[in-house]
């Protein structure tokens, strides 16, 4: 039970039926609550006004007001932290992108959620909440039933949430034989057919290669070109031609959770992959065939393999630091 700082009370505007607009991003019910739940009311004029400060401020006078429930009239027993996955529900909580830093209080919450003391003197938990520390003070409730007629367990078990997943091979021009361009249509032919064919919603396939002309998207075969970079070693190309090719489709528009990066001679279960990701909860992790570190420091290494898979977020850190 949250106990610190909604002593007084948090407010739920909720819905119901009326003849006006609203609008997510507005301040006109100024009582605390879910910034994603404000709405928007209608008003005829601006007043100036004086405020505490002695200043003039410009106040709206709203032709309709708010109604505010007693406690004992209308009263939601949220249960927003009972749950067999608490990382999913802060990764879907709408209100996380009012914080610049909400991958590291996501962190930060599953971390004191998963180690809370209930027999601590100060229970303390961490939330996307606005205040000091991000941190809120906590009570622990006494084991109860909600509805002890119906088993539990059955709402416990994880559910399927398919992710939007580009799959991305990466290819090459260096070959006498042609052989990438082959390659590639293999791909496309087997394993990627599907996803071209529309057959999965979530997915999509391009493929980037390299080229010594100006970089360009060709939308209607799904290949993107980059021009090679005069000066840099084969791996720096290829690192150089994801992050860049990744760029152009964020441009033109195309969205995703995850990038499954491959190449022409790999062979990819889509089926597979595209249901393990709809398990995934847990956006830090890198998934890859192989990871490399130097001996001297295990935080130096590199990941390799036929297939390497990225998240959103994994992806935006690769793009910030790899310049």
């Amino acid at each position: 039970m949250l106990i610190y700082p909604f002593k007084d009370g948090m407010f739920v505007p909720f819905v119901t039926k009326t003849k006006y607009r609203y609008g997510f991003e507005s301040v006109d019910f100024n009582k605390p609550s879910d910034p994603t739940r404000r709405y928007l009311r209608p008003y005829d004029r601006e007043e100036v006004r004086k405020g505490a400060d002695g200043k003039d401020y410009k106040f709206r006078h709203f032709t309709v007001d708010y109604h505010i429930f007693e406690w004992n009239e209308v009263k939601m027993h949220h249960l927003s932290w009972i749950r067999a996955d608490i990382r999913k529900k802060l990764n879907m909580w709408s209100s996380k992108k009012c914080f610049d830093n909400f991958y590291d209080l996501i962190d930060k919450a599953v971390y004191t959620f998963e180690n809370f003391d209930p027999n601590s003197p100060k229970a303390e938990a961490v939330m996307l909440f606005n205040t000091p520390g991000n941190k809120v003070d906590v009570k622990s409730l006494p084991r109860q039933y909600i509805h002890p007629k119906a088993d539990i367990n059955t709402r416990l078990l994880p559910c399927k949430d398919y992710k939007k997943i580009l799959f991305i091979n990466m290819s090459s021009t260096a070959s006498n034989y042609n052989l990438y361009n082959i390659l590639d249509e293999c791909c496309r032919e087997t394993w990627a057919k599907p996803i071209l064919n529309g057959e999965f919603s979530n997915c999509d396939f391009w493929t980037i290669v390299d080229t010594n002309k100006d970089s360009y998207m060709d939308s209607d075969k799904h290949i993107i070109y980059i021009k090679n970079v005069e000066g840099k070693d084969n791996i720096s190309q290829l690192i150089i031609r994801y992050i860049e090719g990744v760029k152009m489709l964020e441009a033109a528009g195309h969205t995703y959770d995850y990038i499954v990066r491959t190449n022409t001679s790999t062979w990819v279960n889509v089926d597979l992959l595209n249901s393990f990701l709809a398990d995934e909860t847990d956006d830090s992790i890198l998934y890859t065939f192989k990871i490399f570190a130097a001996y001297w420091s295990c935080f130096n290494f590199y990941a390799s393999g036929a297939c390497m898979i990225f998240s959103k977020r994994n992806m935006d850190i690769l793009k910030a630091v790899y310049v």
